[in-house]
């Protein structure tokens, strides 16, 4: 019997593609990437032990804590264009999955009142070595001393077995009139014929195991509802990362036949400001 749905509880789900990952030091992740007929959403199955192992990832090494000027000019841009006016210093808020602090040092620039947590201890250093306030723990049970008035999560959702747990925190953590920003990557179904065709594609183009959750506009917007948000704001789409560069040429390649892939799918950023 297929899980339910992580986006809309459905249980009108079906496997997809079985797929084989590596979870690192010869361990081996064999799962289906499996598909909801209610919302769309995608999804990889794993068990508690094997997120941990693919967390495992988060130590200093971890590409996604190096310095990226082009998400430091964007996350200034986006805090200038869509963050202060709707909800402007100095509001306190959090940041879940806080990384290398450059949003959180970008937030305390303008005069928020900033807090970070993340999955990850070096995370948290990194943030502090910044003179920002950050923990490591696990956001579903820490105790933050709420309430919010800003909650942001960025490239946080698609790493989660239970992205509804994590909404319905974020929800009991913001006041009444609290906004939730969410980025993560979207995927367009094209993308999973391919994965279809060459299964081994998942790790390049889905970045699986890392991500675990595939969404699109509608099976966001379903997860958003269920968890009590009911005023979504669509922001505009664009990439906020830099592309990585340089390496062999088949890297290269690689690289390439993904874009190809991602830009065939219609795959695009997912943004969007949200309230109760």
């Amino acid at each position: 019997m297929s899980a339910a749905c992580p986006a809309c509880a459905s249980s009108r789900t079906g496997p997809l593609v079985p797929v084989r990952l590596s979870l690192g030091a010869g361990a081996e992740l064999r799962s289906h990437i499996t598909a909801c007929r209610a919302c769309g959403h995608r999804f990889l199955g794993t068990s508690e032990d094997e997120q941990r192992q693919a967390e495992s990832i988060y130590g200093l090494g971890y590409h996604g804590y190096a310095t990226d000027p082009v998400f430091a000019r964007r996350v200034r841009e986006a805090l200038d264009a869509w963050i202060v006016p709707r909800q402007p210093p100095p509001a306190r808020l959090l940041d879940v999955g806080c990384g290398n602090g450059e949003f959180l040092g970008a937030a305390a620039e303008r005069g928020y009142q900033v807090e970070g947590i993340d999955v990850s201890e070096t995370s948290a250093e990194l943030c502090r070595r910044r003179g920002l306030s950050a923990r490591a723990g696990d956001f579903l049970t820490a105790d933050l001393g709420g309430p919010f008035d800003v909650l942001t999560m960025w490239d946080v959702v698609e790493h989660l077995r239970s992205p509804a747990a994590f909404l319905r925190r974020a929800r009991e953590l913001l006041r009444p009139t609290g906004l939730l920003v969410l980025k993560i990557p979207g995927f367009g179904a094209l993308s999973f014929w391919s994965i279809v065709v060459y299964p081994r594609l998942a790790a390049s183009v889905l970045g699986a195991p890392a991500h675990v959750q595939y969404f699109n506009a509608a099976s966001l917007e379903a997860l958003l509802g269920a968890a009590g948000f009911r005023r979504i704001e669509w922001l505009p789409s664009r990439a906020f990362r830099g592309r990585a560069r340089g390496g062999t040429l088949k890297r290269r390649l690689g690289r390439l036949v993904v874009r190809t892939i991602g830009s065939v799918a219609r795959n695009r950023t997912l943004f969007l400001a949200a309230r109760c």
